[in-house]
């Protein structure tokens, strides 16, 4: 599969006064054409740092490292000038973010928010971009799609504010759409909902797409392939069918062990949780960050930090594969 997107090194860090930060390290992967990877983990993992960081959006005190590259069509897009990078960003590769409500200046209209991305990245007119944001408020589902062009963010829902939120990123027609836990603040029926829109407009529009989130069980026949974060850090990734059913590290093991299923609490009186924390980013432990919550973990995995290694179809960071 040819690669549409190819991250090679990505470090992040945030230089605070008292020390250094260090939110993502290392990170490589390759992106294919019409291809949805999913990028996992607990909160603190590093997985919004590594998403925002592919388009360079990370204030100070956070800095890219230079020796970290992004290379989408030859180009590396850590090198390029603000103004190379803004005729990218929202028209070849477009963002969805957390919070839609914290997307859209409640001032104006949804459809006229859209409407000046049009304007900007595709010359439309202002009957051509509204008419046009319509159109795309309608393909994600939106129902009267005409009126609720012109209502204001208050107006919708959550759940019609983050298909508007979609809408405005797949407005201009982008190659590759970067979805940062879409989901999170969305009850599990709309949140499938969601995912079906997400998956039908990928295919639709031949896009690939980078999927952020912190819950495994959503990935299950959406994801092509998985990449799990642990402090920055991937600590396993290969394709979904694997990973979801013949997980290599104890840590994707106790993620998936810990998502609630029908009859478990009845069985055994208690869900499964993960012991301890992910740990902060500027105090990590010696050897395996993981190795502190582990069960599986030995004496080599406190003093040294493993490295990663191909095993079958998968990439996993576990001293018991060296």
């Amino acid at each position: 599969m040819a690669a549409i997107l190819d991250v090679q090194n990505l470090s992040t860090r945030f230089n605070l006064v008292s020390h250094t930060v260090r939110a993502v390290e290392d990170v490589s992967f390759a992106l294919g054409e019409r291809e949805i990877l999913a990028i996992a983990g607990e909160s603190g993992s590093g997985k919004s740092a590594a998403i925002l960081s592919l388009l360079r959006l990370i204030q100070p005190p956070g800095e890219i490292d230079k020796s970290s590259r992004v290379l989408f069509e030859g180009k590396n897009l850590l090198a390029m000038d603000e103004a190379g990078l803004n005729r990218i960003r929202g028209k070849s590769i477009s963002m969805i973010f957390q919070e839609p409500s914290a997307s859209f200046n409640p001032l104006f209209t949804v459809g006229a928010q859209i409407a000046e991305v049009l304007g900007v990245h595709l010359g439309l007119s202002k009957t051509q971009s509204l008419a046009r944001a319509a159109e795309v408020l309608a393909q994600v589902r939106i129902p009267n799609a005409d009126r609720r062009a012109r209502d204001f963010p208050f107006q919708l829902s959550g759940g019609m504010l983050q298909r508007a939120m979609i809408a405005l990123a797949l407005a201009c027609g982008p190659r590759i759409l970067l979805a940062d836990e879409p989901t999170t603040a969305l009850d599990p029926t709309t949140s499938t909902r969601i995912l079906d829109i997400l998956k039908e407009r990928t295919i639709a529009a031949g896009m690939s797409m980078i999927f952020v989130t912190h819950d495994l069980e959503l990935l299950s026949g959406f994801a092509d392939r998985i990449m799990v974060l642990y402090a920055g850090r991937v600590f396993e990734s290969g394709p979904a069918s694997v990973l979801l059913e013949a997980p290599l590290h104890p840590y994707t093991r106790d993620l998936l062990a810990a998502i609630p299923r029908p009859g478990v609490f009845k069985d055994s009186g208690r869900l499964y949780s993960i012991q301890g924390r992910v740990p902060e980013a500027g105090r990590r432990p010696a050897g395996c960050a993981y190795h502190p919550r582990c069960s599986r973990a030995e004496a080599r995995c406190r003093s040294g930090e493993p490295a990663l290694v191909q095993k079958d179809s998968s990439f996993v960071r576990c001293h018991l594969y060296v």
